[in-house]
């Protein structure tokens, strides 16, 4: 399943988080730390992350 999808519906219950000029942010929040919990319980030695258009 996709992180990103994941990160969105995880926050889609709690306050919404946005910038000063109003732009969410929530689920950025979740998706870099999800990749901060693989990194840390994994410890790769690299990380990419690939987006699908």
């Amino acid at each position: 399943m996709s992180f990103i999808f994941r990160a969105y519906h995880a926050m889609a219950r709690q306050r919404p988080m946005s910038t000063k000029t109003g732009i969410p942010t929530s689920a950025t929040f979740v998706f870099v730390n999800m990749l901060r919990k693989l990194r840390d319980d994994f410890s790769p030695e690299y990380l990419a992350a690939v987006f699908d258009v």
